[in-house]
């Protein structure tokens, strides 16, 4: 769907279209972590990824561990990885405020949108985040970047001709809305 059809959708269908283009980009991020998680333990077949730890935290934290411990990376190498792999837990904990809070239209203002937990998870009340749909098409574009930017670190690392993923690795990925990426080489 083109942006423009977005919005002129009422709400509601605004609301299930972004939650479901949310589910879906995070999901990709997560099989692209996966097979990150895949190349970094040595293996350089595409289906290894399946035998990544079952959740995204575990992956992370194991990617973590191995990039550390890899001694074949050099600092910058090592560096952009590990940033990858950071942007992707934030992106990641960003996304479960979508997926296991309530999307509703703001008590406060009924013009805004807002997330809203569902649950008391301590001993305080809990906020309400707001949120409207420029904000949420901004967020899938991040994690059109994310997930981008983590296969870019896997290829970086399994293929011969490491130029061919420089870009998407070490330089600024813009995540498009299409769910592609357009990089601009860091200087």
């Amino acid at each position: 769907m083109r942006l423009p059809d977005l919005h002129k959708l009422e709400p509601a269908d605004q609301q299930a279209l972004l939650l479901g283009r949310i589910g879906m980009e995070a999901v990709r991020m997560e099989v692209a972590l996966r097979f990150l998680h895949s190349v970094l333990a040595g293996h350089r077949d595409f289906e290894s990824y399946l035998d990544a730890p079952p959740f995204f935290s575990d992956t992370a934290k194991e990617c973590m561990a191995m990039i550390r411990e890899n001694t074949s990376l050099i600092g910058e190498e090592r560096r952009a990885i590990h940033r990858a792999v950071k942007i992707a837990r934030g992106l990641y904990s960003r996304r479960n405020r979508f997926v296991h809070d309530f999307l509703r239209v703001s008590l406060a203002d009924r013009s805004q949108w807002e997330l809203a937990p569902v649950a008391r998870l301590a001993d305080s009340v809990p906020d309400a985040v707001p949120t409207n749909p420029e904000a949420m098409v901004d967020f899938i574009r991040d994690l059109v970047a994310g997930a981008y930017r983590l296969r870019a670190a896997a290829m970086y690392l399994m293929v011969d001709d490491e130029s061919l993923w420089e870009d998407g690795l070490f330089g600024h990925l813009n995540g498009q809305w299409d769910g592609s990426v357009e990089s601009v080489m860091a200087s």
